[in-house]
């Protein structure tokens, strides 16, 4: 059985938390370490991801 595995470009920012920085939510708190969604680090994670042989399904 082979396994998949989604990766998504973090648009709304990213983190080590999934909550508190949701772009849903009224009363956005930035955690510690939170990464804004520039493009040089939306590029990083895409390269990354073709680095590691991820593909569409």
């Amino acid at each position: 059985m082979t396994a998949r595995v989604f990766w998504f470009l973090p648009t709304a920012g990213d983190g080590r938390s999934i909550v508190g920085a949701s772009h849903a939510s009224s009363h956005r708190v930035e955690p510690a370490g939170f990464r804004p969604p520039t493009l040089r680090y939306l590029t990083e994670v895409a390269q990354a991801a073709d680095r590691l042989d991820y593909r569409e399904c």
